[in-house]
């Protein structure tokens, strides 16, 4: 139950679809999305990376003898010592 309008849009929207796409395309080969002064190669950091950066950190749970400063971990953590894997997980 869609209004007529919409199927009369839908070749805008795929001309735009196919646009956008070739935009992103481009600044993929440019090397990355402009951000200030540096380019953004990827949209987001792979979980793998973190727990490997984390893993390298030495970090232990909040509150344990052995814990990290904040310092060391607020570089790539934004200061949280929890363990990536005790975050709460998005359902799909």
């Amino acid at each position: 139950r869609f209004p007529l309008s919409g199927s009369l849009l839908a070749p805008a929207w795929i001309a735009e679809r196919a646009v956008c796409a070739w935009l992103a395309v481009g600044e993929r080969l440019a090397g990355g999305v402009r951000y200030g002064e540096r380019r953004l190669r990827h949209a987001a950091t792979p979980m793998r990376e973190l727990r490997r950066r984390y893993a390298e950190s030495g970090a232990t749970r909040p509150g344990s003898a052995s814990a990290p400063d904040s310092a060391s971990t607020s570089s790539w953590s934004g200061g949280s010592a929890t363990p990536l894997s005790a975050r709460k997980r998005i359902p799909l």
